[in-house]
């Protein structure tokens, strides 16, 4: 399937039904209230400068997955950056009412 062009929810969707992890440089798929983290499989977001060749891109990304489980992705929103990693995840509070996001941040060398 060719997702090139597709809008957005269509992406979104279709990872969601294919039970896969997205990794895009798109940033509205960071935005926690269209995207809630509970509501999907994983999504990665590379947040990179719009100068980085695709070597680049690929040596972050790596540098990453390297770093952590893919189990720990599911249901989170992580955002790479060159020398760091951001975590944003559901927390339930004690009584099971309700929901926060709690960012989590991790610092590569």
């Amino acid at each position: 399937m060719n997702l090139k062009r597709a809008p957005d929810e269509e992406i979104f969707n279709f990872t969601v039904e294919q039970k896969a992890i997205l990794i895009t440089r798109d940033l509205e798929f960071g935005n926690p209230h269209l995207y809630p983290p509970d509501s999907h499989h994983g999504l990665i977001i590379i947040r990179v400068p719009f100068y980085f060749t695709a070597e680049q891109i690929n040596k972050t990304l790596k540098g990453f997955l390297s770093l952590i489980k893919i189990a720990d992705l599911k249901g989170v929103i992580t955002v790479v950056e060159p020398g760091k990693i951001r975590v944003r995840k559901v927390e339930r509070e004690r009584r099971g009412i309700g929901h926060f996001f709690l960012p989590i941040l991790f610092m590569l060398k």
